[in-house]
């Protein structure tokens, strides 16, 4: 509808119009006819300021609507690539896999031995016995290992199903290990020790306080894994291992606390670095970029779920889309508010 100040315009223009063609018929003299004209573009050039309402629609509110809930659609399934993690939590068993293009796990602080078991191969079994300590310890570059707490002994797991990242890298666990003197005055006698997979070695002894086995990383799983027996019909289990922890993404402000009955695994780190403390119970820290992190469920058939965070959770909860989105706002603001007072834009 339009508004009355216009209606009243056109009324008025519609009686002067008449009062002319009534002057025109009655043959009025000049100056009759000139009033009429300059009263009629008068209310011509007053109607001007009173623009017609139209009548509103509804097509561009739908479409900036539909384009919004579209992109809002594509941020929730669209996941952050890379998001930074951070791990720290208490556990029993953890399965690593040593980076293929980094230097390894390793260790350099000295462990005093009470006892050093290696099943799976004789030679080496020979070569340890009797020790007196391991001065270090690495996981060479592409090696999976399963590491297990066991009381005050921490065993090292060398799974036999793994592939070398090249073909002359050798895979396996490197131990320095130290035996007593043969006679006094001489120092203890070093040997090196090559465990391949398909080994277990089992350290029991005093470990530092701030002992720490660490490097690069290529995959994390915080769970222990029960293979199964296809022959006899078991699946494979997976059971938990962790006992408490905090798992951190801070590019999305989100912190939450593990429960003893979670299961993770973070696939394909693309860059970080994990230290494991042995002394019980085990303690593992890791922080990187991260491209899979899911949640597993106890058995393969019963699938996963990704944590990785959205796009959309990313720009509403990080801190520096909530900073950029405001200046942003606020620069547009500020340039509509310009050009409206320049005139550069339509009141």
């Amino acid at each position: 509808m339009e508004r009355p100040a216009r209606q009243a315009l056109k009324q008025k223009i519609a009686d002067a119009e008449v009062g002319l063609e009534t002057s025109l018929t009655q043959e009025s003299t000049t100056a009759d006819l000139s009033r009429h004209d300059k009263t009629l573009r008068m209310l011509d050039r007053l109607i001007g300021r009173f623009p017609a309402s139209e009548a509103p629609s509804w097509q561009l509110p739908l479409l900036v609507a539909a384009v919004a809930l579209s992109l809002l659609g594509v941020a929730e399934i669209v996941k952050l690539r890379g998001p930074l993690v951070t791990v720290d939590a208490r556990l029993s068993t953890l399965v690593v896999s040593a980076a293929a293009d980094g230097a390894g796990m390793s260790s350099d602080a000295e462990i005093p031995l009470k006892s050093l078991e290696v099943a799976g191969d004789a030679q080496a079994k020979a070569i340890t016995d009797p020790a007196t300590s391991i001065s270090s310890l690495r996981v060479a570059a592409g090696t999976t290992v399963v590491l297990e707490q066991r009381a005050s002994c921490f065993e090292i797991q060398i799974p036999i199903a793994q592939r070398a990242p090249k073909a002359s890298v050798e895979l396996g666990l490197d131990l320095l290990i130290l035996h007593p003197a043969k006679a006094p005055g001489q120092l203890p006698r070093p040997m090196e020790l090559r465990a391949k997979p398909g080994t277990t070695v089992t350290i029991c002894g005093d470990f530092p306080p701030n002992y720490a086995l660490s490097g690069s990383v290529e995959s994390i799983d915080l769970y222990r894994r029960q293979p199964g027996d296809p022959a006899r019909g078991f699946a494979d289990m997976r059971t938990p291992s962790i006992v408490s922890g905090k798992l951190r993404m801070p590019q999305v402000n989100r912190a939450t606390d593990l429960q003893d009955t979670e299961m993770l695994s973070l696939d394909s780190v693309a860059r970080g670095w994990i230290f494991v403390f042995p002394a019980p119970v085990m303690r593992v820290v890791f922080s990187g970029n991260v491209n899979r992190l899911i949640s597993v469920s106890p058995t393969p058939e019963g699938g996963s779920a990704s944590l990785e965070p959205s796009l959309l959770e990313w720009f509403t909860k990080s801190p520096l889309a909530t900073a950029v989105f405001g200046l942003v706002t606020g620069l547009v603001g500020l340039l509509w508010a310009l050009g409206r007072y320049f005139g550069f834009l339509a009141r």
